[in-house]
């Protein structure tokens, strides 16, 4: 089981901070066992000046991380100025995504969402697009998840070393297997990976 945890945040001032903030974050993760850190990122379609990304084996981990944050940053209340988190849940697809090579080069990470109203159709679709990623440089997979704070049916979450490899992806994609009439709706989340 695991879940990944997004957290948004609005910085006042935007830089304030963000050094210890993150600093902190990564030591708390590093200190609690079933905790990891994806990464610090600015969003670039969504109005948050800041986002990080962890992953946690269970929803308990989360309460406990953000314990340790606070204790580690006491300063956070004071810089930050709204903040909200999402929760993402692993589904168990009986297919692992394709290991990602260089995970260090990715530089952007990307979240598909859809609201899609035949089940069969979405794991046809996490099917297709770990079979397009098998082997493929600058690009990866790091899982599929129902979101548990949103209105979507379903997450995947994608890192690639630049916007031009995420752009020729997804071209391929909708170039060879069309959109599916299922899907309803859809949207895409974009990160760029920042390091303080």
């Amino acid at each position: 089981m695991n879940f990944i945890i997004e957290t948004n945040w609005i910085n006042k001032p935007l830089w304030k901070g963000i050094r210890e903030h993150y600093q902190a974050v990564n030591q708390a993760c590093g200190s609690i066992e079933g905790a990891e850190l994806i990464g610090l990122f600015k969003p670039l379609n969504e109005p948050w000046n800041w986002t990080h990304f962890m992953k946690v084996d269970t929803p308990e981990k989360w309460r406990q991380l953000d314990r340790e944050i606070r204790r580690l940053y006491p300063a956070i209340d004071d810089d930050v100025s709204y903040s909200i988190s999402r929760i993402y849940w692993g589904l168990e697809t009986g297919r692992h995504p394709p290991p990602i090579r260089d995970p260090a080069s990715m530089k952007y990470l990307v979240m598909d969402l859809g609201i899609c109203n035949e089940v069969k159709v979405v794991q046809e679709y996490y099917n297709l697009r770990c079979d397009q990623f098998e082997g493929l440089e600058g690009a990866g997979i790091l899982g599929f998840y129902a979101p548990l704070t949103d209105i979507w049916s379903w997450a995947m979450i994608k890192l690639f070393d630049s916007m031009s490899r995420f752009l020729e992806t997804g071209m391929e994609y909708t170039k060879t297997h069309g959109r599916r009439p299922e899907i309803i709706i859809s949207i895409q989340r974009v990160y760029e990976r920042y390091e303080p």
